[in-house]
């Protein structure tokens, strides 16, 4: 076998000009394969950290058990999670605070907002300022495009609205920005802007059928993420939520656990928590929530693009792999003839050249590995905007670095090679050695 690796190398380095076009195709396939594997990665990251971290959802949501049975969705609020569960559930994790990193609790409410001149409908997020800042590190503690976020004022009336909804509000701000891209966050400083009237009143229906309304001051103006959910957003605290709503009661809570924790096992250990105290409550994981919908169905779209893409690039670069391989076989009949008149059997013709495929798929796949950096370094230095999907604000295109598709890759590529090179191989063999010999 050393022979015959030797003697595969030294053909490799001797005939390296022939064998030139099979390197630079294995090379432009590995590229192709990795840099798009490397997109959609960080496409799904950028979605997963949306909901996961941005929106506050953590590791876990705990919530009723019947939270998303029908009669929760004709009485709502019959299915929150009362006070005296919230306390003994606040027990539960304090006895485990040194596996979690904090826990948010939510509110949603809707009604309308009027600044006196117009009024439109909102749909408002309310939750634990504190806890939230800590959910949404590290990329999203600023979780405002303009103005200041919701953690950072004393204003116990404070609110933020989503830009589609601030600019039907009259809230402009005094020097737009076209390009805040959002890959990492928002840039922590504070961005002005002004409204007609920063002062609006939201009412609402109470839990028990009443009309609500209180007045609030509106500090910042926040990206929904979504398109369709701007033009409606609020995000306040949760004490102002519950006083809209007349109620203690929450909706469901998150919790983040922290680094090396795992989801499964705390939430195994809490359901069996509520089932051992009769606690009408349950724990899953974010991505198991009706609320991960949206996440859901944008990474099977996603996953869907991304399979299809990979069939074109693979047929596309196998078939000129192959073709390659075959021309490059080819091209050596005569050699394998003179092999074969030396006395070396079929299976050790077919090993040197095996052999010599395997190291000319190590040279492509190094010079793409070595391209690939390259370009990856290039274009997220670049930092070029676009718009991804659904979301409503621009992103940075950017290539994340994968070894498992680096790896995948390559292996895909030293099989195509393989099964290219054994079949050109095994045709020249099965003919007579002088036709070998005279093979033009």
């Amino acid at each position: 076998m050393n022979l015959f690796l030797r003697i595969a190398t030294r053909n490799t380095l001797k005939n390296w000009r022939k064998s030139l076009a099979a390197i630079a195709s294995i090379a432009v396939a590995f590229i192709s394969l990795v840099l798009f594997q490397g997109y959609i990665k960080n496409v799904g990251g950028l979605y997963r950290e949306g909901f996961q971290s941005r929106a506050m959802y953590g590791d876990m949501i705990i919530e009723n058990a019947q939270a998303q049975s029908v009669e929760a969705r004709l009485n709502p609020e019959d299915y929150y999670i009362t006070k005296e569960q919230q306390d003994r559930l606040a027990s539960y994790l304090e006895g485990r605070k040194e596996r979690i990193t904090t826990r948010v609790r939510f509110l949603p409410v809707t009604g309308t907002i009027t600044n006196g001149e117009s009024s439109f409908l909102f749909l408002a997020m309310t939750y634990d300022l504190k806890e939230g800042a800590i959910a949404r590190r590290p990329h999203w503690e600023w979780d405002v495009v303009y103005g200041s976020p919701l953690s950072r004022t004393e204003d116990p009336a404070a609110i933020v609205l989503g830009q589609g909804l601030g600019f039907l509000m009259g809230c402009v701000p005094e020097h737009p920005q076209e390009l805040i891209v959002q890959n990492n966050g928002y840039v922590p400083e504070v961005r002005p802007f002004h409204c007609a009237h920063s002062r609006v009143q939201l009412s609402t229906t109470t839990l028990s059928g009443q009309i609500n309304a209180l007045d609030f001051n509106i500090i910042g103006l926040t990206d929904a993420g979504y398109k369709e959910v701007d033009d409606r957003w609020i995000r306040m605290s949760l004490e102002n939520g519950q006083a809209l709503l007349n109620t203690d009661r929450i909706k469901f809570m998150s919790v983040v656990l922290k680094t090396g924790e795992s989801p499964r096992d705390f939430i195994a250990g809490t359901n069996a928590f509520f089932a051992g105290e009769n606690l009408p409550l349950r724990a899953v994981h974010w991505s198991d929530h009706p609320l991960a919908q949206l996440y859901k169905q944008t990474d099977s779209l996603l996953r869907i693009f991304q399979i299809f893409i990979v069939l074109v690039v693979m047929l596309i670069v196998g078939l000129s792999v192959f073709n390659t391989m075959v021309k490059n076989v080819k091209e050596r009949t005569r050699e394998i003839g003179m092999l074969r008149s030396l006395g070396y059997r079929p299976a050790q013709v077919m090993t040197i050249f095996q052999l010599e495929t395997v190291c000319i798929c190590a040279l492509g796949i190094a010079a793409g590995l070595a391209l690939s950096v390259f370009l990856t370094i290039l274009v997220n230095h670049l930092e070029i905007p676009y718009r991804a999907g659904f979301l409503s604000m621009p992103v940075v295109f950017r290539v994340s670095y994968d070894a498992f598709s680096y790896l995948s890759c390559s292996v895909l590529l030293v099989v195509l090679s393989l099964m290219a090179s054994h079949l050109s191989v095994r045709s020249s063999l099965k003919a007579k050695i002088a036709g070998n010999l005279t093979h033009v």
